[in-house]
């Protein structure tokens, strides 16, 4: 068997490519492409980050795999999270592996923790582009109170439903602080200093509910010490001087800090750092921007590759960012981009590490920062976007280049790993396009619109507070649609086997009806039974009785020539930020074209597919190519054209 490396770039789009390279970067992504095969693929019809990932690691569809962001399977009593191995339920290539007695090594790759397989060394988690599983704390903004009432003020302009949506962005990522006088200080000299307390919070997805809500538990509290002349903050864990733990001069980073937090009875040991964004004249007014809270041990299988990693590489960060902490107003584009920058690299010399000690058949990493660049930054490369500033264009492509560079330097490392007898495979699970605000609003408005159709024709029910009781109504969320509440299926079911078809028919009609506020378009492109979808690779025991293809505008940019300032203030959204500083909702969304380059005998060269092929179509060709098995639930075709087959 041939070596297969595989690097997936999610939400990569091939647009991003002829720009890239004409300015220079990305060297060694364009030399893979020029001496192997490129490839456009087109993705599933719904779905993002888990299904996606999850058809191509095992060469099948939904129908297969079961993986979407929550599996709300009919007669299920608790959904299931699509991330995880334990819900995938097609085999993925590196069981394969393991199953032939061949080494894996997988970096943050979906659906690949908890380690299930034998010959598996694992590193980061399962995929997730939210909150960390093992995480102590999200990344988080912590703001005088000035600062924090100005954005909370900006987020009740938004028309509604907008504004529970930015009170969710600043409870996962504002912290309210009170800045005072210092007082009840050892050692340290009290004129012209104040001082404020920052708790840190208790979040990771293992220490919370299955819903993913946050933790209200402060679990540490440490004390910022403002030095309003010097322009510096400093963090101790005591009023005193000897309990100094970093300190970070404005507009600069403090070194790492490791720290012991008390987690459930025991002792964590955790890294993070700081940097202060904005600090006023007097010292009342602050910003100071913390990164995630990750411990120390525990995100490396086998164990003891956690210490090694850190010492070779650095401290490790699960998801250091993402779009919504500088949308939200927690820290400014130039910190995002450092935040990405740093687990790019490190992603990057963690590879060097694996790849060169001990034997190995199969590497797979998936690096999310791609993603999470365009949902925020989309502006700086598209002129339509009412942020771009055509004299800031270069500058735009050169902080989204410092976030791809780690990503040509793992090209780099696979190239000197495998030389001509591997197999390389560059991969996104979708691309990314501009943003359309009517759209993002659209998919909030949408949940409200359903419900109130439902309501009228008495499908659900309300809790006395106004929220929808899911738990006692006929109709519940599923996976792509809506489940109806069977009794003897599901859980406090109250529809009558009988009656099942005549009631589902009936919900197929209602959401046919509905249509988009803003728009006028229908709310969705298909309704269907659940078994009439099995033909566009849903149906299923996972999929929900009704199946739904949202149409909520995300195809909106290609009938606008801009997006304007008055389209979000059409949804009162008056205040979209700066450049530097963008704030309210995405600028950059999914595109459902992904890309595939590979390079490695048996591959022609300089080859441009002339077919679009699918997500399922990856892996049976990397088997192939490497005379490895394919999956056993693979359901995809090999992609002979990019072959250099026998005739």
């Amino acid at each position: 068997m041939r070596r297969i490396v595989i690097i997936g770039l999610d939400s990569f789009s091939h647009r991003w490519l002829e720009p890239l390279f004409s300015r220079g970067q990305l060297p060694n992504l364009k030399r893979l492409m020029e001496e192997g095969s490129f490839s456009l693929l087109k993705t599933p019809i719904v779905g993002a980050t888990p299904h996606n990932w999850a058809s191509i690691s095992t060469g099948s569809s939904f129908k297969d795999h079961g993986c979407t962001w929550w599996v709300r399977a009919p007669g299920l009593a608790k959904p299931l999270y699509g991330f995880s191995s334990t819900t995938l339920a097609a085999e993925p290539i590196w069981a394969t592996a393991s199953r032939v007695g061949v080494k894996s090594i997988l970096l943050d790759v979906p659906q690949s923790y908890p380690v299930l397989w034998e010959n598996v060394v694992h590193v980061g988690e399962d995929g997730r582009p939210d909150s960390s599983y093992r995480c102590i704390q999200v990344s988080k903004g912590y703001l005088s109170e000035d600062l924090y009432e100005e954005y909370m003020r900006r987020a009740q302009l938004a028309a509604d439903p907008l504004p529970s949506y930015y009170r969710v962005l600043a409870k996962a990522h504002l912290v309210k602080v009170r800045v005072q006088e210092v007082r009840g200080w050892e050692g340290v000299g009290m004129g012209g200093l104040y001082e404020a307390e920052i708790p840190i919070y208790l979040e990771g997805r293992k220490y919370t509910a299955a819903t993913g809500e946050g933790s209200e538990r402060a679990i540490a509290k440490l004390y910022l010490l403002i030095r309003p002349a010097d322009r510096i903050v400093e963090l101790y864990y005591e009023k005193r001087a000897g309990a100094r733990l970093g300190a970070s001069k404005l507009g600069s980073w403090s070194g790492w800090v490791r720290y012991g937090f008390t987690v459930e009875g025991g002792r964590v040991e955790a890294y993070f750092r700081f940097k202060l964004l904005k600090l006023g004249d007097s010292g009342r007014s602050l910003h100071v921007y913390f990164s995630q809270v990750y411990p120390a041990k525990g995100f490396a299988h086998p164990g003891e590759l956690s210490e090694k990693l850190i010492e070779a590489c650095g401290p490790y960060l699960q998801t250091p960012t993402r779009q919504q902490v500088v949308l939200c107003g927690a820290c400014d584009v130039y910190t995002f981009i450092e935040e990405l920058e740093y687990m790019g690299w490190w992603y990057a010399r963690a590879m060097r590490y694996l790849i060169e000690r001990g034997e190995w058949g199969l590497f797979y990493i998936k690096y999310h920062a791609p993603d999470f660049l365009n949902h925020l930054c989309a502006y700086m490369i598209d002129e339509r976007h009412p942020l771009f500033d055509s004299e800031r264009l270069e500058e735009g492509w050169r902080l989204w280049s410092r976030v791809f560079e780690p990503a040509d330097e793992m090209v780099k490392i696979a190239l000197e790993a495998v030389g001509d007898e591997g197999i390389i495979a560059v991969i996104s699970d979708h691309g990314s396009k501009l943003m359309h605000p009517f759209y993002m609003y659209t998919t909030i408005l949408a949940g409200r619109i359903v419900a109130e159709a439902l309501e009228r024709e008495g499908y659900v029910v309300r809790k006395p507070g106004g929220e929808v009781d899911w738990a006692r109504s006929l109709v519940r969320p599923g996976s792509f649609g809506f489940n109806l509440a069977v009794r003897g299926r599901d859980p406090g079911g109250v529809i009558e086997p009988e009656e099942y078809e005549r009631v589902r028919l009936r919900l197929i009609e209602i959401l046919r009806e509905l249509r988009n506020p803003v728009t006028n378009a229908h709310l969705f492109k298909l309704v269907c039974r659940r078994e009439d979808a099995e033909a566009l690779g849903y149906g299923g025991p996972r999929c929900a009785d009704v199946f739904v293809w949202p149409n909520f505008g995300d195809h909106l940019e290609l009938e606008y020539e801009k997006v304007t300032r008055e389209d979000y203030a059409k949804i009162g959204v008056p205040d979209i930020g700066t450049w530097e500083w963008p704030v309210g909702i995405p600028t950059g969304a999914h595109e459902d074209i992904a890309m595939l380059i590979v390079r490695g005998p048996g591959v022609k060269r300089g080859y441009k597919c002339k077919k679009l092929y699918s997500l399922i179509n990856v892996v049976p060709t990397l088997c192939y190519a490497a005379g490895l098995p394919i999956p056993r639930d693979c359901t995809g075709g090999v992609i002979k054209e990019m072959l250099a087959l026998e005739e």
